[in-house]
């Protein structure tokens, strides 16, 4: 009887959890933004359905088996995707159907699962056969229609040339606002919607919020945004003489002012950068695109704010600053202040850094594609996409080949690589989502191995996966009720208006900025000194105490009220200030070598457009490799500083290509890199000679720290010394990875 009693009690408390309706909301708990639920803290790691055919709909076979799995490991946040254009009908009727439908698959398998919902907002098919005159256009090409007669994935699509509703049509944004608040209101009364705890809105290229096609083309010069172009040109300037001043254009007017095509953005009269006196036009261009998208997304949430019963977190796909294929000015985010300083949104996220290396190897790091501390700073939660497929292995293929050992070390270093990418979300305290295309059949790489007669499978559907996950939910879970400490003494700055002033076509690439932004973060990676990553913007909301270098990564313009700050509070008390190639040669009028002599303070000879950027360093910093600018090589600078210490140069004709210039008390001063710096070893004993402290007593390995861990990565041999902050000395045999805490 006492048996019986107590199953009893168990089953009514399980039903009462279930029929619970749940409250959310991110905010600062402990120096970290945190999500709440119902008041108690929640370990943001989360599974998440992927939205391909297969691997989508949460009620079938294999979906229903990964989530039991990650359910079993103690994850209670899942993410569900559905698309508008699946529930808005032709009638203008909303149909809640397959959203329940959906839901309440997961909780079938998953019965105190806390719901995230992506909700992709584009336009229905239909919708965009009865207002063409809404869709985008692009440059050089026409849209192509999706595919017919055969089932497929229509976000495929969205990078090429698509027929997809423009970004600024306001007829579509009016229409499906509409239909997000009845979403809203109808799905949070519902029973199948009392467990939902975060929306996110999507839209755009695989729901990002990339313009369309802006992998390979230019947009958007459709009728919708020409509209919308004209109405900023009339904000930004009061006066029509203001605009044909800018646009040293006697003719333009606010009625006749078009999108700039393709060749006018391929233009750049100052070589790698945009001389407003000529390149306005497209400068406007660019901003009028870049300040539209937040505002899009900010409508979105702010109808989902307003129209759910209760409280719930609202985020979106923003802040990419990593890894954006070197296409940041035709589709990627730049204007993040919007959202971080919005009431409307209370996380955002977005897929690890693809390239250059995508942590997909044994011994490569894992890299978040957005400016961690800048996202901490505003209090929002960010929540990386880890959506990478895992190297497929087999114990048997064929049905009866044998391959069991190589499947077991395939498998150890997956979970190693797991365990890597999961630790560096513990150490930066944010979350973390596993994406998984694995029940929709997809093979992203090129070395995966194949079994004709093994069938699909999740990405992460091995013990030794689900054995990093639990290990990681429970860690974190000890860590909530401990403060958030950073212990990065390097700050690398970094800047997102100046891509509107940087070449940004095919055509004329900016080759600069991806040396100076991807792969120096890639190299100070293998460091082993820790860093914080912050916007620009953002540098004034810093405490610098903790920093003994900062680098100017890509602040290629400036004005004089950054200029100032950055003097009056990151230079000085002992602190080493690192200028990448051209500091501060933009301040949004002209382009001049006197700007970034003034920005870095060191005297500067201008070199030709047919100077090689060729150059090698000194051998005392530790790669005697020479090193070069990929692309256009104007402008280009020497130093020519006789107070100047020179660690570099040029190959042509020695003159100083890197070079530091001590502070009077010599315990700082700026260094001048005429080239981005992407070896490691060399960024290593710079920073090194500026009082990092180094985890480890070579460059090669990854290291992350933060939030009272530590984690190190290798695919080296043998024992590896690590010296922690206190001088300790740990020494880590054999094994991948280690977490410390």
């Amino acid at each position: 009887m006492r048996h019986l009693l107590l199953l009893c009690l168990v089953v009514l408390t399980q039903t009462s959890n279930a029929q619970r309706t749940w409250n959310s909301e991110v905010k600062n708990h402990l120096d970290r933004p945190t999500l709440f639920v119902n008041g108690k803290p929640q370990t943001p790691l989360m599974y998440a359905l992927s939205d391909a055919p297969g691997g989508r709909w949460s009620w079938e076979e294999i979906n229903q088996h990964n989530i039991r799995q990650f359910y079993a490991d103690g994850i209670r946040l899942f993410q569900l995707d559905l698309a508008l254009s699946d529930l808005w009908l032709p009638s203008g009727d909303l149909d809640l159907t397959l959203a329940e439908r959906q839901i309440n698959g997961l909780l079938e398998v998953a019965p105190e699962a806390m719901v995230f919902l992506r909700l992709h907002v584009d336009a229905p098919e239909w919708w965009l056969k009865k207002h063409p005159e809404e869709t985008v256009a692009y440059g050089k090409t026409v849209p192509h229609p999706d595919l017919t007669g055969s089932f497929f994935r229509r976000m495929e699509a969205d990078p090429r040339a698509p027929i997809r509703v423009s970004l600024a049509s306001v007829l579509w944004q009016n229409e499906a606002g509409v239909q997000v608040a009845a979403f809203c209101k109808n799905l949070s009364k519902n029973k199948s919607g009392r467990q939902v705890v975060g929306i996110q809105v999507a839209g755009g290229v695989y729901g990002e919020w990339h313009q369309w096609g802006f992998l390979k083309w230019e947009a958007d010069s459709g009728p919708a945004m020409t509209r919308h172009f004209q109405s900023w040109l009339r904000n930004q300037y009061p006066e029509v003489q203001e605009l044909k001043k800018a646009w040293n254009d006697p003719l333009v007017t606010y009625y006749n002012a078009t999108v700039p095509d393709s060749a006018a953005r391929a233009q750049t009269g100052a070589g790698n950068f945009r001389l407003p006196s000529a390149d306005q036009r497209v400068i406007d261009y660019y901003r009028c695109q870049h300040e539209m998208v937040p505002v899009v997304i900010e409508f979105f949430a702010k109808q989902v704010k307003k129209n759910w019963n209760r409280p719930v977190a609202v985020g979106a796909f923003y802040g990419y600053f990593f890894s954006v294929f070197n296409r940041q000015a035709a589709g990627g985010h730049l204007e993040p202040m919007q959202l971080l300083g919005s009431p409307w949104i209370d996380f955002l996220a977005g897929p690890q850094a693809y390239e250059p290396q995508a942590g997909l190897e044994m011994g490569e790091p894992y890299r978040s594609r957005a400016l961690l501390h800048s996202v901490r700073l505003h209090g929002k939660l960010w929540f990386d996409e880890m959506d990478q497929q895992p190297k497929r292995n087999f114990e048997y293929l064929g049905g009866n080949w044998d391959n069991r050992r190589n499947n077991a070390v395939t498998q150890s270093d997956n979970a190693a690589m797991l365990r890597r990418n999961l630790g560096f979300a513990l150490t930066q305290g944010i979350g973390m989502w596993l994406y998984d295309f694995g029940g929709a059949g997809l093979d992203l790489r090129k070395d995966h191995q194949w079994s004709g007669q093994h069938g699909k499978t999740g990405y992460w559907d091995d013990p030794l996966s689900h054995a990093a996950i639990r290990e990681a939910k429970q860690l974190y879970d000890s860590l909530l009720q401990q403060p958030f400490q950073s212990t990065a003494d390097v700050l690398v700055v970094f800047d997102t208006e100046v891509y509107y002033h940087t070449r940004s076509t095919f055509k004329n690439v900016d080759s600069v900025s991806l040396q100076a932004v991807d792969h120096t973060i890639l190299a100070l990676q293998y460091t082993g000194a820790a860093y914080d990553a912050v916007y620009l913007d953002d540098l004034m909301l810093v405490d610098m105490t903790p920093y003994q270098a900062v680098i100017f990564a890509n602040t290629f313009l400036l004005d004089t009220v950054e200029l100032r700050y950055i003097r009056s509070h990151a230079a000085g008390k002992g602190r080493h200030l690192f200028w990448v190639y051209a500091p501060g040669y933009c301040n949004g009028d002209t382009a001049d070598i006197v700007l970034t002599e003034q920005a870095c303070g060191f005297k500067l000879r201008p070199l030709t457009e047919w100077h090689s950027s060729r150059m090698h360093y000194d051998e005392h910093l530790g790669d005697t490799a020479v090193a070069r600018l990929w692309g256009y090589t104007s402008p280009l600078f020497a130093v020519d500083d006789p107070v100047a210490q020179s660690l570099a140069w040029f190959d042509q004709d020695g003159l100083s290509a890197l070079a530091y210039k001590p502070d009077p008390k010599g315990t700082g001063g700026d260094w001048f890199l005429s080239v981005p710096v992407i070896s490691a070893p060399v960024w290593r004993e710079l920073l090194r000679r500026a009082g990092a402290h180094m985890y480890t007593s070579e460059s090669g390995h990854v290291v992350y720290t933060g939030n009272g861990l530590l984690v190190f990565h290798t695919k080296k041999d043998g024992k590896h010394l690590l010296m922690m902050r206190n001088w300790e000395e740990v020494e880590v045999g054999k094994g991948t990875t280690v977490l410390r805490k």
